[in-house]
Formats: structure tokens, sequence, C-alpha cells
């Protein structure tokens, strides 16, 4: 069925906004242009699956993607991963580092969603995604959306809200069976997410979070039922910040503040109607109708050698019109994908071998991607007569086709983001192509419409490897890169780079990149060294009775550097300077580094110790105190928890001490006598002692940990959300390299616990106990850091029988700021006794990473020197299957370093399960 639209009812919204006054007030999500489909479209190309062999795959976006249509995080290997969408679903990449209300695709904002300010943490890693025409699961609203992944992020905030508003959403959930949406709360900007008020309905209820589709109102209120600090908030203008919150996966449809945007009628579009020798404007209904229609300011140009693509440039998109032919073809070619063309002529494809002409016996258009904005209000499109169709040649081959005659190509899209190029059947043309088809498709060519640029000049990056350099070459908008190596400048006749390649030899390479649509590049050039790998040290170990000693040698003039935690990285390992001496079994790594050459090849060995066998090594956990977010992070409110530091008690310290007397007694001297008062001589001196407040203990029975104090801060810290442990960073402690791992692992969590402030003149109080006691004897590991500069931080270990009286172990100092250190003490004693660590002195932070409790039990009585640790298991007949899983439980594809659990399989049934160090 057909139906009639005029052009006056195709106005667009207003998208930019004036950064002082004017706030954007609404937001259509089920719309999304063809330059913004095509630009998400060219990012997921970006994107690739990669086949790792044994049924694994991995997703990469090492192609700089910031839109990609695979689900699963990149650089992860899986034995299955979201499966491309086919252009139907975008998900916002790691790469995507953009944030704010600036969100790109394919080098341009993305005008429908401008105007939302985007968390940037919560736009990357796939948890935002653009449904268009998407609807695999069913059962939704519609087919295009915003799509909120993961589970309570912010968001986005909508700035300049006015007291007294209503907003509106369109919302769903993403598992239908599950109520999953939106809240929306007060914030003082659009980078500090601090909650303020929870914003409730018109009528002061709740908004309903829903399962199904609902229309939700939440109303911003009046100034004067504001609170004082909900004014503390307010803009400068006396407008508000509303930040948009979700508790899980779940779909929005629509935006709209208070009564929305009105509409913006914009300038008429210059075009130019190119036309040929048999032009008669009083016959070409399409040029008819677009001289009348008023959005439109036409000019005829008839077709010569002087009408350029410069010439044209003024133009905001150009119509090829019907009766142009073979003849006046060449002209036009230099246009496409240059300038936002519209082309009604079918005979120009076979001249300029871009394909051909195909005549066809229908008068009905099959419309293919319903979606794309020139088909707006059009259901079914019928033509007058026979429809002329063409045949794709190779520079159109991966056109989007956007509707068929029979089998026919009959429109499709070229370059759709970036000065595009449209081809529609310009003869027998009927009401509806006339009226709407070819003047809508003119409004979306010349929205597309950009300056002409060069490609990006290409970047050209070498790997050295032993004797050889790996050359990898880049550019930004290309279709081709071309290169050489004998130091002249490339053409298009020089080697056409196709991917990374070797050299053996120090060559100058210089390239230069071509694209479609763009001007070529500037030719770049990178000198390629060639280098050679350093030779692996040697080693020697020499044992005796509790210590063994690694002597390395390297030939002069080369480096080695060594470490315990099996890292190949020259950061995270030591420079040898002298003989080591190692008190306790471990592998120890080394490798060389020379000038002007490549780090060698590293080498690990296990270093045994004699008199340490399986009868007194202690490489059992009894207890661990892992500061891991799940656990620690727990307590305050719900923003101290989303935040990297929690503060357990309060920032502020607090006196220890109450004003109630506990007890009072006279001061004695050493014979017994009564001291009197220097103050007052006729009285006695008292000691008066003040009851402590109420001891504050923050039990983790999980861990078998607590923290407790009577007022000193202690918090939990990530001290650079996304970095390891030994990952060096001016926030994230570096390990020392000589710290020696729990059994053969690195053994360190990325999160801390911090001993921090005390009120002044009063003791350190704060500590971190087991919950429970244990059996000796047995060893204690402590990775400890000095947080910032200042008086070095101090802790005692110490242990107690009764959690009463508490005898020190040792004392740990750490000196070096934000270098963590492994402490190893002993208890030998076979009572079983509580451990704590207890703040004793320095004004820096110390910071504890990891306590673990040792002993000598079954994996250590499995210990097997001469097999480097592994625990032999006996056979019971053939081996059916071995799996591998953690210590927590979890399976891996391969054994591993450190301790693992393996379970064996026999064919007579039987299954072995042995806790393991490797």
């Amino acid at each position: 069925m057909k139906k009639l639209f005029t052009l006056a009812m195709l106005l667009v919204l207003a998208l930019t906004v004036n950064a002082q006054e004017t706030y954007r007030k609404s937001w259509d999500f089920t719309k999304w242009s063809a330059t913004t489909v095509a630009n998400l479209k060219a990012e997921a190309v970006k994107s690739e699956v990669k086949d790792l062999g044994e049924g694994k795959t991995q997703l990469v976006d090492d192609h700089g993607a910031l839109w990609s249509d695979h689900e699963k995080a990149a650089g992860k290997d899986c034995t299955s991963y979201g499966a491309s969408k086919g252009g139907k679903c975008f998900w916002a990449t790691s790469n995507n580092n953009v944030g704010g209300d600036s969100l790109k695709a394919n080098g341009e904002l993305i005008p429908e969603l401008a105007g939302l300010y985007f968390n940037k943490s919560y736009t990357s890693a796939r948890s935002l995604a653009i449904g268009v025409d998407y609807n695999s699961a069913g059962g939704y609203q519609g087919a295009s959306y915003l799509w909120f992944g993961g589970s309570n992020k912010d968001i986005a905030v909508i700035r300049g809200v006015a007291p007294g508003t209503t907003i509106k959403m369109g919302v769903e959930s993403h598992k239908t069976a599950e109520a999953r949406g939106i809240e929306l709360y007060l914030v003082k900007n659009a980078t500090t997410l601090t909650h303020g008020t929870k914003l409730k309905d018109p009528d002061g209820n709740e908004v309903a979070i829903p399962t199904t589709y609902q229309d939700l109102e939440w109303l911003l209120p009046a100034e004067d039922q504001l609170t004082d600090a909900d004014k503390q908030m307010a803009n400068e203008d006396g407008t508000y910040n509303v930040l948009i919150h979700h508790t899980n996966g779940c779909h929005v449809y629509y935006i709209t503040v208070g009564d929305g945007d009105s509409p913006v009628v914009e300038d008429a579009k210059k075009v130019a109607y190119l036309t040929g020798a048999s032009f008669s404007e009083d016959d070409d209904m399409a040029y008819i109708m677009l001289n009348g229609i008023d959005k439109f300011d036409v000019t005829t140009v008839a077709i010569s050698a002087e009408v350029t693509r410069d010439s044209l440039a003024n133009f905001d998109a150009v119509v090829i019109a019907p009766t142009i032919g073979a003849a006046e073809a060449a002209i036009i070619k230099p246009y496409i994908a240059f300038l936002p063309i519209v082309n009604l002529s079918s005979a120009i494809y076979e001249p300029l071998g871009l394909g051909k002409a195909v005549s066809t016996e229908t008068t009905d258009l099959t419309i293919k991607d319903a979606s794309n904005a020139i088909f707006e209000g059009m259901e079914a499109i019928s033509y007058d007569g026979f429809i002329d169709a063409v045949e794709l040649g190779d520079y159109f081959a991966k056109d989007d086709t956007l509707a068929l005659a029979c089998e026919a190509v009959a429109i499709h899209a070229h370059n759709a983001g970036r000065n595009a190029y449209y081809y529609i059947p310009g003869t027998n043309l009927s009401e509806d192509v006339y009226l709407n088809l070819i003047p809508q498709t003119v409004l979306a060519v010349a929205k597309t419409k950009r300056a002409i640029t060069a490609v990006g000049k290409p970047s050209i990056t070498f790997k050295q490897e032993d004797g050889q350099s790996i050359v990898t070459i880049s550019a930004t908008n290309s279709k081709a890169i071309y290169y050489t190596l004998d130091g002249t400048d490339p053409t298009t006749a020089s080697t056409l780079y196709t991917e990374p390649f070797t050299l053996t030899d120090s060559t100058t390479v210089k390239a230069f990149a071509i694209g479609d649509g763009f001007l070529d590049s500037d030719i770049a050039t990178q000198a390629v060294t060639i280098a050679v790998k350093a030779a692996k040290p040697t080693i020697a170990i020499a044992r005796e009775a509790g210590k063994s000693t690694v002597t390395l040698n390297a030939a002069e003039g080369i480096d080695i550097y060594f470490n315990f935690t099996q890292s190949e990285t020259q950061a995270e390992a030591q420079k040898y300077d002298a003989p080591i001496e190692m008190m306790e079994p471990s592998y120890i790594t080394f490798f060389a580094v020379g000038e002007n050459l490549l780090q060698s090849d590293a080498t690990t060995e296990f270093v045994g110790i004699d008199g340490i066998d399986k009868t007194n090594i202690r490489w059992d956990i009894l207890a661990h105190m892992d500061a891991n977010k799940d656990d620690w992070s727990t307590v305050g409110s719900e923003e101290s928890r989303s935040s990297k530091v929690n503060y357990f008690f309060g920032k502020n310290a607090q006196s220890m001490y109450t004003d109630e007397i506990e007890s009072q007694e006279p001061v004695k001297d050493s014979l017994g006598n009564v001291i009197k008062s220097q103050l007052d001589p006729e009285m006695d001196s008292v000691l008066t002692v003040y009851k402590k407040v109420e001891q504050i203990v923050v039990p983790n029975v999980s861990n078998t940990w607590k923290v407790t104090s009577y007022g000193q801060v202690m918090t939990w810290e990530n001290p650079v959300p996304g970095k390891n442990v030994g990952v060096a960073g001016s926030n994230c402690p570096e390990l020392a390299a000589d710290h020696m791992p729990v059994n053969g692992t690195d053994g360190v969590t990325n999160y801390m616990l911090n001993f921090k402030g005390k009120k002044s003149g009063e003791p350190y109080n704060a500590t971190i106990q087991t919950v429970e006691a244990y059996q000796g004897p047995f060893d204690i590991v402590v990775y400890f850091n000095n947080g910032s500069a200042g008086s070095y931080p101090k802790v005692d270990v110490e242990y107690s029988l009764d959690e009463k009286e508490w005898v020190k172990i040792d004392t740990l100092e750490t000196r070096d700021v934000r270098l963590m250190k492994r402490n190893k003490l002993s208890y030998e004693g076979t009572d079983k006794v509580f451990i704590r660590l207890a703040h004793k002195g320095g004004n820096s932070a110390g910071q504890v990473f990891d306590i673990y409790l040792l002993n000598n039990g079954e994996l250590s009585q499995n210990y097997n020197e001469e097999e480097t640790g592994i625990q032999t298991v006996q056979p019971e007949g053939p081996v059916v299957r071995t799996e591998f899983f953690t210590l927590g439980g979890s399976r891996m594809n391969n054994a591993g370093r450190g301790i693992q659990i393996i379970r064996t399989t026999y064919a007579n049934g039987s299954v072995v399960t042995k806790k393991v160090i490797r």
C-alpha cells in the first residue's frame, strides 16, 4: 500500500548543544540514521575472531575498533563467543576511550547520542550497545534501542533539567522474566557521579522496575520542594543534572525531558542537478519535484569538462539526471565518494567499469532494509513501468543493497557514512518515487557531506626478533597502502601492502596510502634496524645445608636480570650483581640484556635446598588473608563500595578513649611509697585510666580474618583499577624483584588493606587478625608496602592463645615507597594460636596485600624435588581423561605453574584427585 508524505514533515531535530544555555531535551533510539549505521558497520569490520586451534577462538579489536558486532570482551580465549550480529547490534569496546558527550563511530560523532553525557568507564568493554533492527530473543517492544548491559552501573547524565520537569522513558528488561530497569538520581555534575536524591514519579511514588516494556515517568521536584542538599547540586543557570543508573541489563527506546525538543527547520539544501544534452526540464519529473520543494535550492548544471569536483564542492548534494548517458559518464567518475551523490542513471555503470544496467520485468521494489531513512513512511514502492536495475562491479561489490527488482539490485548505497553515493532507478517514476523516495534520498545523502581530506599518513612500526624485524603498516581511512624498500617514493605501481612482512637487513621503508573518497596520504619513512638476541646466561648452583647459592654468568658487557615470579619482563626483575643465596626452594628465572642486543630467551630453573624436603617444607596454606574486592569492599554506603577506596570506619580518626573512668590508683615509687603530686604536695599522685571506646570489628569469616580498630582509620583500596600488582604505574605498587613467591606462585592480590591515621597523641590501635586459632608450628608470609613518603610504617606480627595477651614475633618495616616486599616469619610453638598484624608506627600508610599461614601438610609431603615439585600419580590402567582445576575449582585448559588440583580418570573407573604444585 502506498503512503504519500509531504517533505514538510521531514523536519530534523537540532542535535547540536550550546554548552552554556541550551540542552537537548529528547532522544529517539528507535531510528538510527543510515550514516550512523554505516559508521557502526565500518567500525565492526575492525574486530575479528582468530582461530587459536583446539576448538578455541579469540576475539580481538587490534585494529582500533570503537564498536564491534561481537559481544564478548576482546582479548579473551573462548571456546565460544558472541557471534557477529550481522550489522544489527554494536557494542562499545574497551578501545572506546572517548566517553563524555562525544561518542564516535568511524571518526564521526553519533548524532542520536549527542547531548547525553556518558560515563567513560561504562562506554567500554561491551556494556553499552546499539540495537539496529535487532530482536534476536523476541518478545521485546521493538527491534531498535539503546541497550545497557552489566548491572548497577552509572550510565549517563542528562544535563540542564529544570525543577518541576517530568522525564519520560520507554524501558524494558533485557530478560523479560526478571525486573530490570532505570533509576534516576540528582548529581552535582557530569563527572562527579555521587548519587543525590533519587527521583520518584509525579505522584511521589517509587518508579517501578519493569520486566516487559513500560512508559515510565520521573519528576524533578519544584524548587521549593528541593532540599538544601539538593540545591547545592544546581547548575549556575538553576537547572540540574540527572544521572541515569540501571539495575541490570535493559533497553531504553526513548528519553523525553519535559515537552522535548521543538523541530527546527533547516536551511534549504543546495542541490546541483547534473544534466546532459537530452535533458528537458519539462519532462524530467525528478527535477520538477526537487525544484518545487522548499527544502531544496536546485541549480541545473550542464555536464561538461569544466564541471569539476571542486566546482561542485559548495553544493550539499549532487543529483545525476536519468538522461545522462555513456558519452558523459567519464566526467562523473571523479565525483563518486568525494561528493554526496544520488544517481538516477543506470547508463553510466558499464562505461565506467562499475557494472552494467539490467532490464527487469517488474514494477515493484522489494525493500531489503526498511530501517533506512530513505524509506521513511513507505510500506511498499511501485514504479509506473519496468524498473532499471544494475549489476554491481568490483568497486560496488561490498555495498549495502537496499532494494531489489526481482533478484537484481535496484537501490544500493556506497560509502554510506561519508559523502555517500546512492543509485535510485530514475525512469518510469511513480508519484511515490518522485514525491517521497528521491527527495528523502537526497536529504539523507546531504547529511553525509564531509570535507574532502587526505588519508592518514601511514604508521610504520617494526618488531625486532632474533636476526629479523617484522614490519607492520597501517593508515586510517585507507583502502590500500603501497610501499618501497629501495629508498624511492612509492606510487600505486609499488608493492601493495597486504600483511606484516619480514626483513633480515636494515632497510628504509617508505609508504603512502589511498582511500575511497580521500586524497592520497603523505609519504611516511621509517628506518628498520635488525638486532640479534643476547646469549642466554648460564647457571651454577652450589648447595649446602640450609641454603643454595646461585651464580649466573654471561659474556662481558652483558647484564643479567633475575626474579622468582617467572616473569620475562625486565621491569619486573632485579639486576644481578652477586651470587644469590636462597633459603627456600623456588623457581628462579633469568635472562640477559646487552647494548644493541635483544633480550635473551629466559631460563627458568627450580632450585632445591639441602635439608629441606617433604618432611619439613611448609607449602600448605592454613589461612590466607586475601585483600580481594568481593570480600573487603562491602562496608559502608553504596557509593563507597563503588569507589576505589573503602573507608571502614570513616575518613577521620577518632579518639580511642571515652570520658568514663575505668580505674584510678596511686602512683608509687620502687619502695612502694605513694608519690605526691608535683602540682599539690598535699595530694597523692593518681594514675587515671579511661575506658576505651567500643572496638570496631569488621569480620570476614570467608577469609577467616578480621579488621579491628579503636578509632584508627582503616581502608580497603584498589590502587589502580584494571592494573595488577607488579605492573609499573604511579599508583600501583611494584613487587620487589627478589621477593619469593608462595608455593611457586605470585600469590599477591591486586588490592590492599591500609593502616592509616590515628588521633594525635594516642597510640596506634588497628589490627588485622585471624578469626580462628591455628595449630603450630607454621610460617607467616606477609606482603607489605609503604604507601607514601613519610616516616616508615611498622607493624608487629604477634600471636596469642586467648586474644588477650599478645606476644611479638617480629616487627616489619618497609622503607621503599610503593615497592611491595615479601616478609617471612615463623611461629615454632605447638599450641593453637591466633595471629595478628598490629600497627605500631609511621605516619605513611602501611599497606597489606596478603597474609599466608603455611605449614607442612599433604601438599608439602608430596614435594618431590627431582620432579620439580610435581606429584606423580600411580597408574590404575589406561588414563581416560586428565582435568586441571584452580584451588577455587575453576577448570583450566592445561596445567599451569603454582598450586592446582589434578583429577585423573582411569579406564577402570577409578578417579585420583591430587593437589600439586608445579
